[in-house]
C-alpha cells in the first residue's frame, strides 16, 4: 500500500490531465498518457522493458485508451475484469482509469483525471459491471 501512495503522489506532480486534447502536445483526452507513465512503458510499442519518465517529460505514449482495451503493445494484455487487481487497469474506447484498490461493493477506488478541474485523483468507479470497459495489465507488473 506504501509503495502505491508513493506513486499516486509521484503522479499528483505529473499533473496530467486528460480531459482536453492538446493537438501542440498531442496529448489525448482519454488518460492513456498517465497509464503510460505509470506503468512506465516505451515510446516504441515493441519493447517491453520499464522506462522511468521524469515528472514533467511531455510525453504521453503511442497508445489511445482503446489500444489499451485491445492490449495492443508488446508490455500490455487484456485481463479478466474480474480478476483485475491493483495498478491493473479497466479501458473502454474513450477512457482508462488504474485501479488503486479492490471495494468489496461492487466498485473500484480508480486512479485517473476525469475533468481540469478534478486533476489527477481517486475516484470510486463502477467500471468493473461496465459493459463498455474492459480489463488490461502490464506483463510483469506487480504493482
Amino acid at each position: 500500500m506504501g509503495r502505491r501512495l508513493l506513486e499516486l503522489r509521484r503522479l499528483r506532480l505529473v499533473s496530467v490531465r486528460c480531459a482536453r486534447r492538446s493537438f501542440r502536445t498531442r496529448r489525448r483526452g482519454d488518460c492513456s498518457g498517465l497509464t503510460f507513465k505509470t506503468w512506465r512503458e516505451s515510446t516504441d510499442d515493441w519493447r517491453d522493458g520499464r522506462y522511468y519518465w521524469r515528472a514533467l517529460r511531455n510525453v504521453h505514449g503511442p497508445y489511445t485508451s482503446g489500444d489499451f482495451k485491445n492490449g495492443l503493445g508488446a508490455p500490455n494484455h487484456v485481463v479478466a475484469k474480474s480478476t483485475a487487481g491493483a495498478m491493473d487497469a479497466f479501458a473502454s474506447s474513450t477512457h482508462i482509469g488504474m485501479v488503486f484498490f479492490r471495494s468489496l461493493y461492487g466498485g473500484d477506488q480508480i486512479v485517473e483525471a476525469k475533468c481540469e478541474a478534478c486533476g489527477t485523483n481517486i475516484f470510486y468507479r463502477t467500471y468493473r459491471s461496465d459493459p463498455s470497459y474492459g480489463g488490461v495489465a502490464r506483463w510483469g507488473w506487480t504493482g
